[in-house]
Formats: structure tokens, sequence, C-alpha cells
């Protein structure tokens, strides 16, 4: 078996797509190479952010048969997912205290993606969680204040459509708009319709002494989707991106308004993104739901998207020099035209002007 052929059956087992290990992958399990094999998929994992649910399925294979796994490898991969494990009660603490504090003060607090995605995976606390994002309902800037005043907690502002602060070494990026919509004109028609569901209370939970509030399954098909689709057309994404989506399909479809959905990936250009993400969900990932929205297959941009994910990571860091943001460029203009109907040499020109914009800030 390939190092990718064991990675995705180990995902698989550990999102609970499959529950058992094929006779494939328990034969080579016992060959001699495994433990070089496994350190190789290990940081594969790493890599796409799926360390600890890729140990999670590792342990349906032990379960079927006495393997034993290098001393150090298991130390590793075991020491990282209590790393994760940490970050999700680290995040907790937070939301929790920060949810207290904004009621306080008549503010609620919407939790965006991360710690609220974890939700839909079978372990909640191995989804990895980065920064916390969170949308206060329009009172962004008079919550950064209070927070600056009260606690004596420094806020950053020269960021592109939020602010930033740290609260117990968790980065929290406050949410003025939900997209960027100064960087794509595309964008705006995102963020409009982002804030009208956004401000439509789904639903609210309980998070320690604090609640905070989450959104519809229709904003999160929306936010997740473009979030997803501006990452994949600048920096990159990850298959945890594909999981996440792939995760909350399989529970959430049937309550998603895709008329709406569809009709904002039309206008804007990201169908052939849209594509090729739903393709992979269906034919790699192996989500199985009826409620599922039809879409044309394009095994051609599938493997694109999947090739770029997990073989093409050449440009993946922000460029400095213009030389280097050109030839940067000059890869990525493929990426830009699967999510924006825009000039794709405007585009460049665009975030080139921004990213300038922001650096001098700094």
């Amino acid at each position: 078996m390939t190092r990718f052929e064991i990675f995705t059956e180990l995902m698989h087992l550990g999102l609970s797509i499959k529950e058992e290990p094929s006779d494939k992958l328990l034969s080579w399990m016992e060959g001699e190479n495994k433990d070089a094999g496994l350190r190789e998929v290990f940081q594969f994992s790493m890599v796409q952010g799926l360390p600890s649910i890729c140990f999670d399925g590792l342990q349906k294979v032990f379960a079927k048969g006495h393997f034993k796994m290098d001393e150090k490898l298991n130390y590793d991969w075991f020491t990282t997912c209590l790393s994760a494990e940490m970050v999700y009660d680290a995040q907790q603490r937070a939301l929790s205290f920060l949810a207290n504090f904004y009621a306080q003060h008549g503010i609620e607090m919407m939790l965006l993606k991360g710690y609220g995605i974890a939700d839909y995976y079978p372990v909640p606390k191995h989804r990895p969680l980065g920064d916390m994002d969170i949308w206060l309902y329009g009172k962004q800037a008079q919550a950064d204040k209070i927070l600056s005043e009260k606690l004596g907690i420094a806020v950053e502002e020269d960021k592109e459509h939020h602010t930033v602060f740290y609260l117990n070494g968790i980065m929290v990026e406050n949410h003025y708009e939900f997209v960027n919509a100064q960087s794509h004109p595309t964008n705006r028609l995102y963020n409009e319709e982002l804030i009208r569901l956004g401000k439509q209370v789904f639903t609210r939970r309980e998070v320690g002494k604090g609640q905070i509030c989450l959104p519809s399954p229709t904003f999160n098909a929306l936010f997740l989707f473009r979030h997803m689709a501006q990452h994949y057309a600048g920096a990159g994404i990850n298959l945890r991106h594909i999981a996440d989506w792939a995760l909350f399909l399989q529970k959430e479809a049937g309550a998603v308004d895709w008329e709406l959905f569809l009709s904002l990936a039309k206008k804007t250009g990201c169908l052939p993104f849209w594509q090729a993400l739903m393709g992979l969900t269906v034919h790699y990932v192996g989500v199985s739901n009826a409620q599922l929205p039809a879409f044309k297959r394009d095994k051609s941009l599938e493997k694109k998207l999947l090739n770029d994910i997990c073989i093409e990571n050449v440009y993946q860091e922000r460029a400095a020099s213009l030389m280097a943001r050109i030839k940067r460029f000059k890869h990525q203009r493929s990426k830009i035209k699967m999510v924006y109907n825009e000039n794709v040499l405007t585009t460049f020109v665009r975030t080139g002007l921004q990213s300038i914009k922001y650096s001098l800030k700094k």
C-alpha cells in the first residue's frame, strides 16, 4: 500500500466513514516496513491537519490484531493527540470567559467554524483547533474598547476584516466582516448574505459559565465554502478543510438552502471549485447523504484539487519580493479561475496592494 492509501483508510476509520479496516491494511500491518510507513503517514497527517483522526483510525486497526508500533512513533502520535485535547480544553475555557464577559456588557457572541465544527467529529477534541473566530452582531468596535479598558487586553486593528487579540494564549479574530469585502468584489455578495443570515440567531449553547450563539446550517455552508475557496485560491488548504466540509454535509445537508447557495456560487464564479469539492466529498471521503445537492462531476477538477492539496506545496507561503509574487501568481492562476469570475491580473494587483498596505501598517 502507498502512504496515501494508508493515510486515506486511517482517515476514513477515524472519521467513522468506515468502521472496519480492510484486509489489505491488516495484511500490510504485518509487514516488515510497517514502522517506516507509519512514520511517513504520521508526518503526512500532520501536514494535512488530521494526525489525531488517523490515530483514532489506527486504534480500530489495533483492535483487530496484536499489532505493535515503534515506541517513539507511538509516543509522538499520542502526544500530538494529547496536545489537540489540551488546545480544545483551553479554547473551551476561553469561550466560557469571553461569552460571559461580553454578556455582562449586553453583547451576544457568535462562534464561527473551529470549536463549533468540532462537534461533527466522532471525537470532537481531536479536530485540530487554531484561532477562534467570533462575530458580535455589529458591536465589534464597542466590544474591543470594553475589552481593552476593562481587562487591559491589547487589540490589533491592522487586519483585513477582523481585529485580533489574545486571551490566555488563544488568538481571537473578532470579525466585522465575515469575508474580506475589499479584496474581491464577489466577496461583497457573500458578506451581505452572511450578515443577513447571521442576524438570525439559530441556536444558543452553554459553554462553561457562558453562552454562545451558533449559526444556521445555511450560514455555515456559505461561510465554510467561501472561506475554504479563498484559502485554496490563496495560500492553499489541506484535507482537514475537506473533512470539515464532509462531516458538516453528512449531518446538515438537508437543512441547507441549496438554491441560495448555488445561486451565489454561480454569480461569483465558484462553481468549478464547488464541483471539485463535492467530487472529493462523495468519491474520496465517502460521504453518503440522500439530501446532498446534485452536482456535475468533473474528474479532472477533482484530480487537480487533490493534487494541489497533497502534492503541490511550493508556493504555499506568502511571497515577499515582487518577482517571487509574480512566480507564485503564475502557479495560482488556475486556482483563482476556479474560485473567482474576476480578471486574474486585476486580482493579483488588488491583493498585492492590500498586502503592501497591511505590511506598511505593521
